[in-house]
């Protein structure tokens, strides 16, 4: 579960209800659906879009800044034009009361409704019609459900005495993972969850929850030391015939997700120095992030479920010992820790301001290089089916659990 990739751009849908902040009052809308998709291009096809209750609302909030993003919408469809014809209009907003130009969408978009990404926002909050039937989600767990269960796993964290991973898996199984010190001590943190309804259809390797720390996509409205989990992934990823077969639900494969996210925003806050703002990990840092989360999340979740066995397989030791000796450093005649000095010199060089644009092009190329070389080392991380799971039940959350 690569938690710790970069919010990929063009992957989050913003679908808000509508904020009511006035009655429709133009007869440019002749549907007795009055909803409008607003976008902040010309093409109807926007990283991003708002879903309003009718077209005053759009207009109303036009400029609005929310999310770190200024909402100023260029194009917008009709929801009624959207829902039952195959090619909608796009509708330019220089045109709103006049005739519209036409523009055909190709291919036309997959609106997937999500819950308004957390943290808050302005308008007057919900109200107004539900979605259309075929917008709402496969699976019934949004962003509620997913502080909630995030709330009750740190809460009975909280009060258990914790065992180290030493204790609880045969050090034969883990590798250089106890020299290293990466056992880590649960506490509580302070990130905002939520839940994407997003598929992620396209994407290699389809993550089931992610760890945003300082958001580095422009104009984005996700804000800063977040976490989502993906349910509709999850739900896909059980319902595969291995999966499915051995009997592994959706709960024990989210409350796996969600551990392995906390273990995250814990390794966020211990990396956090004291009055400075949120860092991301290094790129030659997260393979080692990942492989410390896949162990912790395993460890707990053996201890919350009464020693029951965690759905996904734990790291061998042949993945957490790759590119180290037999003392478990960095073997210094291996590509990782050269790649690694190598990357930490030419940040070094970008310091330079006497540099010329060609100079600062080729050594930003040579460290994206690197990057990439980084990023595949994580990807290589896959996680599959744990062989020794045993079903465990839903974890029982009480009231007083699910809050903070």
């Amino acid at each position: 579960m690569k938690a710790l990739h970069k919010l990929l751009a063009g992957t989050i849908l913003v679908a808000l209800a509508a904020f009511g902040l006035t009655a429709l009052t133009s007869s440019s809308i002749n549907s007795s659906d009055t909803r409008v998709l607003g976008f902040l291009n010309e093409t109807c096809d926007s990283e991003y879009l708002i879903l309003f209750q009718n077209m005053i609302d759009l207009v109303n909030f036009n400029g609005t800044v929310m999310y770190g993003v200024t909402w100023t919408f260029k194009s917008y469809i009709n929801v009624s034009d959207y829902e039952f014809t195959d090619k909608p209009k796009c509708n330019l907003m220089s045109d709103f009361l006049k005739l519209p130009e036409v523009r055909v969408v190709k291919p036309k978009p997959k609106i997937i409704p999500a819950d308004p990404p957390p943290g808050g926002g302005g308008g007057g909050g919900g109200g107004g019609k539900k979605p259309p039937e075929k917008q709402k989600p496969k699976v019934e767990f949004d962003s509620q459900n997913a502080r909630e269960l995030k709330n009750c796993i740190a809460n009975k964290l909280d009060k258990l005495t914790l065992k180290k991973a030493e204790e609880v898996v045969k050090e034969k199984h883990l590798g250089c993972f106890v020299k290293l010190g990466m056992n880590l001590e649960f506490k509580k943190t302070n990130f905002t969850w939520g839940a994407s309804q997003l598929d992620q259809k396209g994407i290699p390797n389809p993550i089931w929850g992610q760890t945003i720390y300082t958001n580095t996509v422009a104009d984005s409205p996700i804000p800063n030391n977040s976490v989502f989990l993906y349910p509709v992934v999850i739900k896909k990823k059980v319902n595969t015939r291995t999966w499915k077969r051995k009997g592994v639900t959706f709960d024990n494969l989210s409350e796996f997700a969600a551990l392995e996210e906390i273990v995250h925003t814990i390794q966020g806050h211990n990396a956090k120095k004291a009055n400075s703002s949120w860092k991301n990990p290094e790129p030659y840092e997260l393979r080692d992030w990942q492989i410390q989360a896949n162990i912790v999340a395993n460890v707990w979740y053996k201890q919350l479920k009464g020693n029951k066995n965690s759905p996904v397989s734990m790291y061998t030791p042949n993945m957490i010992d790759k590119h180290r000796d037999s003392k478990c450093n960095l073997d210094e005649n291996g590509d990782f820790l050269k790649n690694k000095n190598k990357y930490i010199e030419y940040v070094k060089q970008l310091k330079n301001k006497n540099l010329s644009e060609t100079e600062r092009a080729d050594i930003e190329g040579k460290k994206g290089e690197l990057v990439t070389y980084f990023n595949n080392e994580l990807f290589e991380l896959q996680n599959d089916l744990s062989g020794s799971f045993d079903k465990a039940e839903k974890l029982e959350c009480s009231k007083k659990e699910k809050r903070p």
